[in-house]
């Protein structure tokens, strides 16, 4: 199984080549033989596969799964000699896809060093690959490009990897051809690669995948250079080939320069060409859109630009405007500078043709500067010919005798050590834009108070300016010994504290000779007398060195150390008057930075000891802050309870309560004053007889009866609500069973509740006993009823009414509920509140529950609970002391 693993595994190489449709057989294969017999030490790799083929079908959940998985058996079981391939696989095919670009680029290039000590050659090459095409689709600075190729170029061309080898030349001549102007920029046709010497064999050899890399390159770069057209057959031939590229991170290039070449012509057609390629650029969004929504920080906005250009052919202004400002902002965000500076000159153009000159000026200035950051010269040559008055604000200081470099080289004094035969040399950098830019550069470092940050800083900047591979910085520690404190490759910058002395990384004896010096050295080839040729430098023999001092105040305050393993005369003059000028103003944040950190320090050490007091006080009050705590919670039910006893007033004047036995009297009444004019009317016609009278006398005692039960019904009301609200002294105590004495008041009110539609139910002991005054439990069950017919329940609607009674510890509870419409949570806290209602429009009065309230609470001294859910109905808990604490009153 492992021989046939292993073929496999060698297909998988060629098939990638040649033949790509292979590869989901090939892959597909490996990972069936896994399920039948189980791991071997390849398994990380064959996940890997599996996810680069998942992704490739832009299943990209699945994949980046498949990866986690992969890495996660790679690291449960480390094998080094498929390490290498597992990261190329994971960071090249599988991570782009779901996290920033960029953060797949130190991956790769930490994976070399263990691809060749395994062996791996055609893995580490693969890394290779993937690792510049990163750098430029990232928007790294062209110059580093250019330097990384030639680096790598050597060490595939060490190994034979002829394929990788033509991929890397591709590249390396795009950003050569980006970097120096020439007639016909898309014709990669140069010094590192000629495309006419090259491009029959691929065919032939059915090399998609160099074929597809090539024609997207043309693509991109005619774009660049306004000719769409030509962009446009490019993406043809490079569509043709794209199977080669399955899962690769620049078949996202194919559909967003496509789309913008065919908008660029989109108005130089016929309405038939017209609508074609308007459904070619929608299928474009449409494929752009999937990849930005699993890793918008890729390629959100390369969408938004696309949509922009879209709007601006449709003449949709304000569509376009906000969709540029969206491009522009995500590509800045997230570092693409190359895809910031075509943002902006394409706002530019928007404006120019919509006769804002103005704008057009402030968006063509900031795309120029954007590509003079990316180090392409040959787009910045080609928009100042193209927008001559537009950059002439930015351009005219070239028209004068301004030396950028003299201006810095006279901001610093050098002590300058030269070992070298190209130093003399001197780079492109005579520009005011560089000036403005290493300006720049040197406020942020001024800016950063963070050590940390500030190092990270730092690093990068120096080695962006300087041409050197990798960088370290030192800095003096309190007791005056020397730490390394930051290492630094492109890209990367890992802090570290070690100290200088005994390390074997570094050339100790140089550093200390500047140490001692205070002078820049600069050393080519190790071509030096002087006795700082340690075991360092033989072993690793770089072929470009340069030590700088970083001084403060004439004080040395650190040391730079920078090399260029590969390449000799990397550090010429131009370069050090710059890395010299950045020096000086390193030292300024560096101390700026020391003090912030001190202040932090000394604040942190504050905010302790006052945590310390703080905590101190929090235990000595505890206590007190508990106390006060009830003395408030006592003091809002004091308030509440006085609030409502302000209002006992008002209800001695309200009487809503006595319609029913007044109203009955009235009628009682008009049936005897009408029995009485008949009887009259009889006796006077004679007609007066035995039968006649007795009928009458009947009338007059029943009526009479009525009259009485009924007029003192609502004399003792009048009574109870009159003395809710006055001293309760006053009140008639007697002894009465609680549920009997219900019982009578429900019968009483069955009329009522009859009339409605509603049934009324008492349950509960039968053996409680109260000593209180009942007329008030009859009048807090009236007002519960009538309250829940009047504003439980809809027109039309009936429901059940329940009250139970039991006894529990030393109180009767009394637990009135019905099945209406519920309250609202919000109105719950209110409805003891005198004179709020919900049903005003039906003649609410608003004082029905706050009676109810003060009877239980004042009358009965009892307490008072209420829960209703909308929709499911309302019930009432009332707790009652067996008899009243006449003291309290």
């Amino acid at each position: 199984m492992l021989r046939t693993q292993d073929l496999l595994t060698l297909m998988v190489g060629y098939a990638y080549k040649s033949k790509p449709e292979l590869l989901p057989i090939i892959i597909c294969k490996q990972i069936s033989l896994l399920l039948q017999h189980g791991n071997i030490p390849a398994s990380a790799s064959i996940y890997a596969l599996f996810a680069m083929l998942l992704c490739g079908f832009q299943k990209f959940e699945s994949g980046y799964f498949a990866g986690e998985v992969a890495l996660a058996v790679m690291e449960a079981f480390p094998t080094k000699q498929f390490e290498m391939r597992v990261r190329n696989l994971i960071y090249a095919y599988v991570t782009p896809w779901k996290g920033l670009l960029k953060d797949c680029i130190p991956p790769l290039k930490n994976g070399f060093s263990i691809g060749i000590e395994s062996g791996d050659i055609e893995y580490t090459a693969y890394g290779i690959q993937h690792y510049v095409q990163f750098l430029f689709f990232s928007g790294v600075n062209l110059a580093t490009i250019d330097q990384e190729n030639q680096t790598y170029s050597k060490v595939l061309e060490t190994y034979r990897q002829d394929g990788i080898l033509w991929s890397l030349q591709i590249f390396h001549q795009t950003a050569l051809n980006l970097i120096n102007l020439s007639e016909k920029p898309w014709e990669l046709e140069g010094t590192i690669f000629r495309e006419s010497e090259c491009l029959q064999n691929w065919q032939e050899n059915n090399f998609d995948v160099l074929i597809a890399a090539l024609y997207i390159n043309k693509l991109v770069v005619s774009y660049l250079f306004g000719k769409p057209l030509l962009g446009i057959g490019f993406a043809e031939t490079a569509n043709k080939s794209n199977s080669g590229l399955t899962g690769e991170f620049q078949i996202s290039y194919l559909y967003y320069f496509r789309a913008l070449c065919c908008l660029a012509i989109l108005n130089q057609g016929t309405a038939e060409e017209r609508t074609h390629s308007l459904s070619q650029v929608d299928n474009d969004i449409k494929k752009l859109d999937l990849f930005s929504h699993h890793a918008p920080m890729n390629f959100k906005h390369q969408v938004d630009l696309v949509k922009a250009e879209r709007h601006r052919v449709l003449d949709q202004k304000l569509e376009a405007i906000d969709a540029y400002e969206l491009a522009i902002a995500g590509a800045k965000e997230n570092g693409y500078v190359q895809e910031e500076a075509l943002g902006n000159e394409l706002a530019a153009k928007f404006y120019l043709d919509w006769g804002k000159d103005k704008s057009a000026t402030a968006y063509i200035q900031e795309a120029y500067g954007c590509y003079a950051r990316w180090g392409a010269k040959a787009k910045t040559d080609d928009l100042e010919q193209r927008y001559t008055d537009l950059l002439q604000p930015i351009l005219q200081p070239r028209s004068q005798s301004l030396n950028p470099l003299a201006t810095l080289a006279s901001l610093v004094d050098t002590n300058l050590s030269i070992h070298s035969s190209a130093t003399s040399n001197r780079t492109n950098l005579n520009t005011s834009l560089d000036f403005a830019a290493l300006l720049a550069g040197a406020q942020a470092l001024s800016e950063s108070l963070n050590l940390s940050e500030l190092l990270e800083k730092l690093t990068q900047m120096m080695l962006q300016n300087s041409g050197a591979d990798s960088l370290v910085l030192l800095l003096p520690e309190t007791d005056d010994s020397w730490h390394i404190r930051a290492t630094a490759i492109p890209e990367t910058t890992q802090l570290t504290n070690e100290p200088l002395v005994g390390s074997s990384n570094l050339p100790v004896q140089l550093i200390q000779y500047v140490q001692h010096t205070q002078e820049v050295l600069v050393v080519d080839d190790l071509d030096i007398d002087l006795p700082i040729l340690d075991d360092y430098l033989q072993q690793h023999h770089p072929c470009s060195v340069l030590c700088l001092p970083i001084r403060y105040q004439g004080n040395l305050s650190g040391l730079l150390y920078l090399q260029n393993q590969s390449t000799a005369g990397v550090f010429t003059c131009d370069r050090i008057t710059v890395l010299n000028f950045l020096c000086s103003q390193a030292a300024i944040a560096l101390e700026n930075a020391r003090l912030f950190s001190k202040r932090l320090d000394i604040e942190a050490e504050l905010q302790q000891l006052n945590a310390q007091l703080d905590q101190r006080v929090k235990e000595r009050t505890q206590e007190l802050s508990e106390t006060l705590e009830t003395l408030k919670s006592a003091q809002v039910s004091l308030i509440e309870a006085e609030k409502m006893a302000a209002l006992g007033t008002l209800v001695a004047g309200v009487a809503h309560e006595i319609n029913t036995p007044i109203g009955t009297s009235i009628t009682v009444a008009s049936t005897l004053a009408a029995e009485s004019e008949q009887f009259l009317q009889a006796a006077e016609n004679g007609q007066l007889r035995r039968s006649t009278l007795n009928q009458y006398l009947e009338v007059v005692r029943q009526c009479t009866q009525l009259l009485n039960s009924n007029l003192s019904r609502a004399g003792d009301l009048i009574q109870s609500f009159k003395q809710v609200a006055i001293d309760q002294s006053h009140q008639e105590l007697r002894t009465f069973n609680l549920k009997a004495y219900v019982e009578e008041v429900v019968t009483s009110l069955q009329p009522q509740v009859k009339h409605s539609g509603h049934q009324l139910r008492v349950s509960g002991d039968e053996w409680i006993t109260l000593i209180h005054d009942p007329g008030v439990v009859a009048q807090l069950i009236t007002n519960l009823v009538t309250n829940s017919i009047k504003h439980a329940y809809a027109e039309g609607e009936t429901g059940q009414l329940q009250i139970q009674i039991k006894q529990q510890e030393q109180r009767a509870f009394m637990t009135y509920s019905d099945d209406g419409c519920g309250i609202p949570p919000a109105n719950l806290s209110k409805v003891y509140e005198p004179f709020f209602t919900t049903a005003r429009h039906r003649g609410g009065t608003g004082l029905g529950l706050n009676i109810v309230y003060n009877i239980v609470t004042q009358s009965l001294q009892g307490t008072i609970q209420i829960d209703s859910q909308v929709g499911q109905g309302t019930t009432f808990t009332i707790a009652i002391p067996y008899k009243p604490d006449l003291k309290a009153r």
